[in-house]
């Protein structure tokens, strides 16, 4: 599924923050470890609102999701988030 993420706080593999405003790329789910998906972050100090990050792995991903081809939002390769309204398990 492609789409533009509009108006959202993403957590960068270094900690910090970024806002986006009109950004475009795919979203894509597989199995339980080739997916491409946002979810919520952990509370993030002196930040207010929500934070969200794209989690991406691609084990296992069958041939036909030719992942070089997609339009791909940047994937968060930080600490581990363990926010408890993440999806899926």
């Amino acid at each position: 599924m492609t789409g533009a993420l509009q108006n959202e706080q993403l957590l960068q593999t270094d900690g910090s923050v970024k806002k986006t405003l009109n950004q475009a790329g795919t979203l894509f789910y597989c199995h339980s470890t080739c997916y491409g998906q946002f979810f919520e972050a952990d509370a993030v100090a002196d930040v207010r609102g929500r934070v969200m990050y794209h989690e991406r792995p691609t084990k296992n991903c069958p041939a036909v999701l030719d992942i070089n081809n997609l339009r791909l939002f940047d994937a968060y390769e930080g600490a581990r988030q363990v926010n408890s309204k993440r999806q899926p398990r």
